[in-house]
C-alpha cells in the first residue's frame, strides 16, 4: 500500500522513471529482508517479496487500463495497440530496476562481504549454468530451436494464465527473469574485476552483457510483458463483472490479439537464440 501512496497508477504511467527508482530500492530491501529472515532461501524468497510489494500497484494499473480500454471500446469499437504502451513502459522500468539492483548487490555488497553471492543468488546461477550447457554453434539448431520455442511458449502461457487468474501474480515470473539477467550481467562484471577497477568493470560488464543477449532477449521479454498485460486485462474485466456485458467480447479478442503478437515474438526470439 505504501507503494501506491508514493506512486499511484496514473502517476506511474506519466512518470515511469519513478518506477525504475522504486523498483531498485524495493529489490534491495527485498533481498536484505529475505537474507535476514530466511538466509538459506534468499534467491527465491527475495523475488516473492518483490512480487508482494508490487502486486497492489499493478492491480490498480490493470483496473485503470481496463477502464480506459472500456471507454475506447465504447467510442470506436476497438482498442488501438498504442493505448497499451503506458502500462508496458511501467513493466519495462520495473524490469530494468530489478536488473540494476541485482547487479549492484552482487557486485558491490558481495565484494565488501556484506552478503554472500553464492547464497543470495544460488538459484539464478544454477539457471544460467543450465542455459549455457545447452549452447551450440553458430547455426540454427533445429532441436535447440524447438526446445527453446516450446519452453518459452509454456512460460508465456503460464504468465497469461497466472495473470488472468490473479491479476498481477505473473509479475513473479517477470521479476525472476529480471533477476536471472541481473546475475548473468554480474558474472560478466566479475570476470572484468580480475583485471580492472570496480567502476569500470561494472559499467563495461553490464553494458556488454546486456548487449550480448539483446537480440533474443528484447523480443522474449517483451512477449512476457504482453502476456501478463493480456491476462491482467481479462482478470480485471471479470472482477468488475464486465463478462456480463457486450464489451467483454471485444476486450477478450483484443487480449487474444496481444497474446498472438507475443507468441510471434517468442518464435523469432527462439530462432535468434538458437543461433548461439
Amino acid at each position: 500500500m505504501v507503494l501506491e501512496i508514493l506512486v499511484g497508477p496514473k502517476k506511474a504511467e506519466r512518470h515511469p522513471l519513478e518506477i525504475l527508482l522504486i523498483s531498485m530500492i524495493y529489490t534491495i530491501i527485498a533481498i536484505f529482508i529475505a537474507h535476514f529472515l530466511f538466509p538459506q532461501e534468499v534467491s527465491i524468497l527475495s523475488i516473492a517479496f518483490i512480487t508482494i510489494m508490487f502486486i497492489p500497484l499493478f492491480q490498480s494499473m490493470f483496473i485503470l487500463e481496463e477502464k480506459e480500454e472500456e471507454t475506447y471500446v465504447e467510442k470506436s469499437g476497438k482498442v488501438p495497440f498504442t493505448e497499451h504502451s503506458k502500462l508496458l513502459n511501467v513493466y519495462l522500468f520495473f524490469f530494468i530496476g530489478i536488473i540494476l539492483s541485482t547487479t549492484l548487490v552482487y557486485t558491490f555488497f558481495s565484494a565488501n562481504k556484506i552478503l554472500s553471492k553464492d547464497n543470495v543468488f544460488s538459484l539464478q546461477v544454477r539457471t544460467i549454468e543450465s542455459i549455457r550447457n545447452h549452447a551450440t554453434g553458430n547455426y540454427i539448431n533445429a532441436s535447440m530451436f524447438k526446445s527453446i520455442f516450446v519452453n518459452n511458449t509454456k512460460i508465456l502461457l503460464l504468465i497469461f494464465v497466472l495473470s488472468m487468474l490473479s491479476g498481477a501474480a505473473s509479475i513473479f515470473i517477470i521479476a525472476w527473469n529480471a533477476s536471472v539477467i541481473g546475475v548473468f550481467s554480474s558474472l560478466e562484471i566479475e570476470k572484468l574485476l580480475e583485471t580492472h577497477g570496480i567502476i569500470y568493470s561494472y559499467v563495461v560488464g553490464l553494458t556488454s552483457s546486456l548487449l550480448s543477449i539483446s537480440l533474443h532477449g528484447i523480443p522474449e521479454i517483451a512477449a512476457y510483458f504482453l502476456a501478463s498485460f493480456a491476462g491482467g486485462i481479462i482478470s480485471v474485466s471479470i472482477i468488475r463483472e464486465k463478462h456480463k456485458t457486450k464489451e467483454m467480447g471485444k476486450i477478450v479478442m483484443d487480449s487474444i490479439e496481444v497474446l498472438f503478437i507475443a507468441e510471434v515474438l517468442i518464435f523469432f526470439a527462439a530462432m535468434i537464440e538458437s543461433l548461439y
